[in-house]
Formats: structure tokens, C-alpha cells, sequence
């Protein structure tokens, strides 16, 4: 069987604080925020017909509402396509409402999406 999987944890405190068009947004570690909804990539078909795993790192903006409002593919081993998989199911994805310094505000995700063949 072959699958695309998510790891998580929970975790509140940011990895650290970068400036964005003068304001400061949390950046999270893998697995320090749990979505509220998630949904699995497609395997791409060149690597699912030849058994081919992977991974790939997302990182992701996520707006004050919990919508994601942009992403990009960090790592994305040992093609592309695992990455552009990945980046294409956060169509489903939503995240929590957060706070920063006691207002709601964006943050940065960075998630892992294995690709195993079970």
C-alpha cells in the first residue's frame, strides 16, 4: 500500500520570531501546531508505479482567520513532484486562530509530509 503521511505534535511556545513588512510572526517548528483540518497528497503516479519514497518540508503562512495565505517547499526529496504533491493538498488544510502578544496574528508552520510505500 502505498501512502502520504503528516506527523504532529503540540507545542505553543515559536521556535523563534522573524520580522514580516514590519511586523513580528511566530515561526513554529514541525509538529508544534496541530491543523484543523488536513487532507493527504496524492503520490505522484512516476513514483508510486516505481515504489519511489520520500519526503517533503512545507513552509507555511498562515493567516490570523487560520487560512493558509502562502507556502512554500522548503525540501522536497528525491524529486520536486513529492513537494508540488504536498503543496497541492493544502487546498484542504485549515490551522488554528492564534494569538501573538494578545492579538491574533499570522504565523509560520513548517510541516513534513512523508511518502512510504507500506
Amino acid at each position: 500500500m502505498l501512502s502520504a503521511a503528516l506527523c504532529f505534535a503540540a507545542d505553543p511556545t515559536p521556535q523563534q520570531v522573524i520580522k514580516v513588512q514590519d511586523e513580528e510572526v511566530p515561526v513554529y517548528a514541525p509538529g508544534q501546531v496541530q491543523p484543523l483540518r488536513t487532507g493527504n497528497p496524492e503520490y505522484p503516479a512516476a513514483y508510486r508505479a516505481r515504489s519511489v519514497e520520500g519526503h517533503a518540508i512545507l513552509v507555511i503562512m498562515v493567516g490570523p482567520d487560520g487560512e493558509i495565505t502562502g507556502s512554500e517547499v522548503k525540501e522536497s526529496t528525491p524529486g520536486k513532484e513529492l513537494g508540488e504533491a504536498a503543496q497541492a493538498s493544502l487546498k484542504k488544510w485549515r490551522f488554528p486562530k492564534m494569538t501573538w502578544k494578545g492579538r491574533p496574528g499570522r504565523y509560520v508552520v513548517t510541516v513534513p509530509f512523508v511518502f512510504s510505500v507500506r
